[in-house]
């Protein structure tokens, strides 16, 4: 009697003898997995296989065995391109592989996590969502996530934050109806195989000081950011929150990432072997170390991404076409090299991964600094800057927290920058007046200092005593502000407060603790 094993077992040296055929079959089919579209993925299996050297195989035996068992089992013996392929995967596994590697795949994209969800079209590489998030959503994104909390309020938000070289989404949803409070802390990244991470909230009276915390919890790996109640949920009954905190007035919320490691930790000062691969990754064309995206002509001489515009051919002298290839196998080594500043020759000794290493080397105080006054030219060490603005823009710092403004009746558009220094930290008020709107918004200098510690307060006080008290959260020095970023009042809400044509109102910088 013929079995399905032996004959798997007499063509298994037709399998060794046969080159990977996986270009014939599209990505879909790469793994068989469900019930519901195993008759497609068969059918390119007997199109690609069955038709070419199983033809040996009586017609009735293959038509006995149509149900799929034999195409699965043949399966095994094949190895099939990674789903992420046209991302930049190079790695061909087996099926039984190729599902654990697809659920981790570093090429694997990530979309937008900010809501609501959909709304923005991005996606990318998760290495690159913290820096995204940063410039388009600026408002909820975070060094490390520290903001004022709404218990009155029903209200779901997404937040963007970095901790240990990881990036985090926090989703905290505020259900008034059932009296609780949730949060998930998830993350896209690729799961360190060296790492858990595990996750509390703590609240603070911010009159009193007085905090209260929650139990722990893990942090969920997934790229799906639909906001579900499951094991990793922390759930708090509101109440318990006030009580707790004795009946406050505002409530800060922080997310604590507690980060255990399964192996002992690496210094982060790169090491002898690690200095001799860095010289390894010297751009030509610039002679600073590359990191991702890495661009590479069709011979394979690789530079830096930033100058693929640069050029029409290859910059490093072979003179072939650049295209619109990237060598991603160098840009997955990089992942794991730890860079030191380029500043380092003028006394900073920071060393960290790339991803974390621009952001640092952005506002260096070793490095190169340009003025937060747009019309000024000056640069020169962040140290520097305080002195700079202290005496070639004395008019624009605010020695005393109140501000008169002179109203143009006509609402013609005009822009102003204000200078303010509150615990040793520079911080700039962007003022703009469009049309018949007033706008506010608070950056910090340094992109170092947590700019989540700290919130614009606007008071003002017109002559019958009537009030209007607004804050917002201080944002990152960016020249491009986004509009979330900024107070709005209008001259509706504004008018009862200008006196012959002046607007006079107090401006604080206040830490949030």
């Amino acid at each position: 009697m013929i079995t399905l094993n032996s004959i798997i077992g007499y063509y298994k040296h037709f399998l060794r003898e046969i080159p990977v055929v996986t270009g014939k079959i599209s990505p879909s089919c790469s793994i068989i997995s469900t019930q519901n579209d195993s008759k497609e993925r068969y059918r390119y299996f007997e199109v690609c296989f069955v038709s070419q050297w199983i033809v040996h195989i009586s017609h009735t035996f293959l038509w006995e065995y149509r149900d799929g068992n034999l195409y699965e089992q043949l399966a095994q013996y094949i190895e099939f391109p990674c789903r992420y392929e046209r991302n930049g995967c190079i790695e061909r596994l087996k099926p039984d592989d190729l599902r654990d590697h697809e659920s981790n795949c570093p090429h694997k994209p990530c979309l937008c996590p900010i809501l609501p969800l959909g709304e923005c079209q991005w996606q990318g590489d998760y290495q690159d969502l913290h820096e995204h998030c940063s410039k388009t959503h600026p408002t909820a994104t975070f060094a490390t996530i520290q903001l004022e909390l709404d218990i009155v309020t029903p209200h779901e938000d997404n937040y963007v934050f970095l901790e240990s070289d990881q990036t985090f989404i926090a989703q905290l949803k505020c259900d008034v109806t059932n009296n609780k409070l949730y949060c998930n802390v998830i993350s896209c990244d690729i799961k360190p195989k060296t790492k858990t991470f595990s996750y509390r909230l703590r609240f603070t009276n911010n009159s009193t000081g007085v905090e209260f915390s929650s139990e722990q919890c893990s942090v969920l790996f997934t790229d799906s950011f639909q906001f579900t109640v499951s094991e990793t949920t922390i759930s708090i009954d509101i109440n318990d929150i006030v009580i707790n905190l004795e009946q406050p007035s505002c409530i800060v919320c922080k997310i604590d990432i507690n980060v255990a490691s399964t192996t002992p930790t690496k210094s982060k000062i790169p090491d002898k072997e690690d200095n001799e691969m860095l010289k390894t990754l010297e751009c030509p064309v610039c002679f600073e170390y590359m990191m991702a995206p890495i661009a590479q002509c069709i011979t394979g001489h690789s530079f830096c991404g930033s100058h693929k515009d640069q050029f029409q051919v290859c910059p490093v002298g072979c003179g072939k076409d650049i295209g619109d290839t990237r060598n991603y196998i160098l840009e997955r080594i990089t992942d794991d090299m730890v860079y030191p500043c380029r500043y380092n020759k003028f006394g900073c000794d920071h060393a960290a991964n790339a991803k974390v290493i621009k952001n640092h080397e952005a506002s260096c105080i070793h490095g190169p600094y340009k003025c937060i006054i747009d019309t000024c030219q000056w640069e020169n060490k962040f140290s520097e800057l305080k002195n700079h603005l202290l005496q070639e823009h004395k008019d624009n710092v605010l020695e005393i927290n109140s501000i008169i403004y002179i109203v143009d009746d006509g609402f013609s558009t005009e822009e102003n920058s204000y200078i303010i220094f509150t615990n040793d930290n520079v911080f700039k008020l962007l003022f703009k007046q469009e049309d018949n709107n007033f706008l506010w918004s608070l950056q910090a200098a340094d992109n170092n200092v947590d700019y989540s510690k700290y919130m614009l307060e606007l008071d003002f006080t017109s002559q019958k005593r009537e009030k209007i008290y607004i804050r917002k959260e201080c944002g990152p020095l960016s020249s491009e502000v986004d509009d979330d970023t900024f107070i709005v009042l209008n001259d509706k809400h504004l008018r009862k407060f200008i006196n012959d044509d002046l607007l006079a109102y107090k401006v604080r910088v206040v830490e949030i603790k």
